[in-house]
């Protein structure tokens, strides 16, 4: 990718790199080019930059920031609640 690749900007890094790829689909799924690269986070661990070209950034943001609102990890739905096997000891 050569000098095409210094036109790109990071959007946003994150450690785990399934979540980099789906953030990469997210933003090609809006028509926006999205590559992942490695890059060095806190510390010892490694973390996953999504890239998109500098004319692309401020599109990008909007579209992961609304997003990840949505995949809040902290957030459950019923099913979540339930995966631990005792949710009928409880109903008894």
């Amino acid at each position: 990718m050569g000098s095409r690749q210094k036109d790109y900007v990071m959007v946003t890094a994150v450690e785990d790199w399934e979540q980099a790829y789906q953030i990469q689909q997210m933003l090609q799924d809006h028509e926006i080019p999205a590559t992942i690269k490695e890059h060095q986070g806190l510390g010892d661990q490694p973390s996953w930059a999504v890239m998109v070209p500098e004319e692309y950034l401020d599109e990008a943001h909007v579209i992961v920031e609304s997003e990840s609102s949505y995949q809040d990890p902290y957030q459950w739905d019923e099913e979540d609640q339930q995966i631990d096997g005792f949710e009928d000891l409880f109903d008894q």
